[in-house]
């Protein structure tokens, strides 16, 4: 274990409208199989983000849900089957990602935090572990973000950093920044950054209506380059050949069995 003090966060709020209708929440969607009590049983999509914090040491997890998706408490529990202690968080407001995340604040707001997306397969399985050492070998840096290349610079936050790997800014889904090759896959950040987030989102409930948080779609790579823009340092790790797949489409989602392949291939490769 890397250190106790690292929580795992999952936001769970968003509603899957990419792929259509589901007939249960995209988190606990099944790709591929995994053996519990001696036989092979469906293993859904989030499971892998366990693997990947588990990899690094982290046990405790906050899952933060919108209302109605009881089908994930109702069938992770309490975490005993994965070897984890589960908390779950109703978001109050549906506003986007950091608004998600911040929703544990009472809870981790002291802790380091590792971010990580549920629906999104990653390789390597042990991206967690290099990308929590960085953040705990320095006191330089607040925040530290696994990056992964991409071709795909629409559905991604194009990231860009100097030669020291420090990142400068970061482009949400443009197509007009395909030149950047990776985007950030993971986050690991400490106390300062969960203050500013938690700041962040109060200044925005108070000055804006209702209206206007609705349509301001809020993604938390803006939040991580706002940061950044008003002082906090963050680094970059690079996974050279690293890899992962969003299943939030029904393109992807059609092809996760063939990524399956290669990601049970290489747990350490960079």
């Amino acid at each position: 274990m890397l250190n106790k003090q690292i929580v795992g966060i999952i936001p769970a709020a968003g509603k899957a409208t990419r792929l259509g209708h589901l007939p249960l929440s995209k988190e606990i969607y099944p790709i591929g199989f995994e053996k519990m009590d001696g036989i092979n049983v469906p293993k859904v999509v989030s499971s892998y983000l366990f693997e990947n914090f588990a990899e690094a040491g982290i046990t405790e997890i906050h899952f933060i849900l919108r209302q109605g998706k009881w089908d994930i408490p109702a069938y992770f529990g309490s975490g005993d089957r994965y070897k984890v202690n589960i908390c779950y968080h109703l978001a109050r407001y549906g506003y986007g990602v950091p608004f998600s995340v911040n929703q544990a604040y009472p809870f981790i707001k002291d802790k380091i935090v590792a971010l990580g997306f549920p629906d999104i397969l990653i390789d390597p399985r042990a991206i967690y572990v290099d990308v929590i050492k960085t953040l705990l070998a320095s006191e330089d840096y607040t925040m530290v973000l696994g990056l992964i290349p991409t071709d795909k610079p629409d559905i991604g936050d194009m990231t860009e950093y100097d030669e020291d790997l420090m990142v400068k800014d970061m482009h949400v889904k443009s197509q007009e920044h395909a030149h950047l090759k990776y985007t950030w896959i993971v986050a690991v950040w400490k106390p300062e950054f969960t203050a500013f987030l938690n700041d962040f989102i109060l200044k925005e409930l108070s000055t804006r209506s209702e209206k206007e948080l609705a349509s301001m779609n809020y993604q938390m790579g803006d939040s991580i380059v706002t940061a950044i823009k008003t002082g906090m340092k963050a680094k970059a790790v690079l996974f050279e050949h690293g890899s992962f797949l969003d299943i939030g489409t029904p393109e992807d989602l059609r092809i996760a069995g063939e990524y399956l392949k290669k990601y049970s291939t290489d747990k350490t490769s960079k």
